[in-house]
């Protein structure tokens, strides 16, 4: 049998260049790195303290992070607000915060992004019956995270363009 491979704890000291780095490289949560510190062997109260130090020097910053994080995944991954407002919150964002960035995503931009992504979506849909076709639209769109009135009104949309031509 195996065993598991240990990992040498790291002292604060090590760690800061190491946590720096981390930090410098994309935005990231308070809770994304208090648990790579906590995985670098530190303390719960050495890790806590490296925190105020990061923040303090802007290393870590969540309002920084909320932002990029919300843009990002609209941007690239066409998410709708449900869905990054569980992923902001799987990693310990404040409710507050996430609403306030959630708030900056411009209403035309995100109903543009919804219909974009159901049109192409409705190209590859297959199924025997147009009913059924708007039902499959509508599950991957609030899979996506979109609310479930404009999914529904889009679906509608879309299906009843597709039946016009």
């Amino acid at each position: 049998m195996e065993s598991a491979k240990i990992k040498p704890r790291l002292t604060p000291h090590q760690a800061r260049p190491k946590i720096e780095k981390y930090c410098s490289y994309q935005e990231r949560s308070q809770w994304q790195v208090r648990k790579k510190l906590m995985d670098y062997g530190l303390s719960a109260v050495d890790a806590d303290m490296m925190l105020v130090d990061l923040l303090r020097d802007n290393f870590i910053n969540e309002e920084r992070f909320t932002r990029a994080f919300v843009f990002g995944k609209f941007k690239t991954k066409g998410w709708g607000k449900k869905k990054i407002q569980q992923g902001l919150k799987a990693v310990g964002v404040n409710e507050k915060l996430i609403q306030k960035v959630l708030l900056e995503l411009p209403a035309e931009d995100y109903s543009d992004k919804l219909e974009t992504i159901a049109k192409k979506k409705w190209r590859l849909i297959k199924g025997p019956t147009l009913y059924e076709r708007q039902v499959k639209l509508q599950r991957f769109l609030l899979g996506r995270g979109y609310d479930m009135d404009a999914v529904v009104s889009i679906a509608k949309q879309i299906s009843a363009s597709s039946t016009d031509e």
